[in-house]
């Protein structure tokens, strides 16, 4: 009866062991796939976190060193003016919003713009373009009309 109850525990020891060995093995695969895990989510977090500063950071570049004063003549995109003048938002910026310091005064420069924002549709954008070419050529004459005033005065009343 020794013998049966000596093998019966030995039985049991050995399954006891066998089961520790299986969970040691199992949890060691748990806890590596667990950290492969870890480690792809930190590498993605990471390379997330990254291309956000990058892209703040070229942000910030662009805006403070875009220089486009050779193809416009000012700083910025040739639009900006356009869309900031017809928003009312030019009024706002230091100086008026005009980046070079000076203004453009130029009627058909300010007629383009207007334009191209959609203040104006193309019938009235050509009556106005003939209105004020019709204005340049009479001052350019003369500028007096058989009235005794101007153009240029007529246009400044209206």
């Amino acid at each position: 009866m020794a013998s049966s109850t000596t093998n019966t525990l030995l039985k049991a020891l050995g399954a006891a062991v066998l089961v520790m060995v299986l969970l040691s093995v199992v949890g060691t695969i748990v806890s590596i796939v667990m950290g492969v895990v870890a480690t792809v989510v930190s590498l993605v977090l990471s390379l997330l976190v990254l291309g956000v500063v990058a892209w703040a950071v070229l942000g910030l570049v662009s805006f403070l060193g875009d220089d486009s004063t050779a193809a416009t003549g000012r700083r910025g995109k040739p639009w900006d003016d356009a869309v900031t003048e017809s928003r009312g938002w030019r009024k706002h910026l230091p100086g008026g919003g005009d980046t070079t310091g000076t203004r453009r005064d130029d009627p058909a420069d300010r007629l383009r713009e207007r334009y191209v924002a959609g203040e104006i549709d193309e019938a009235e954008f050509e009556r106005r373009m003939d209105r004020l070419l019709d204005r340049d050529s009479t001052d350019r004459t003369g500028g007096r009309n058989g009235t005794g005033r101007s153009s240029r005065d007529r246009n400044w009343e209206r």
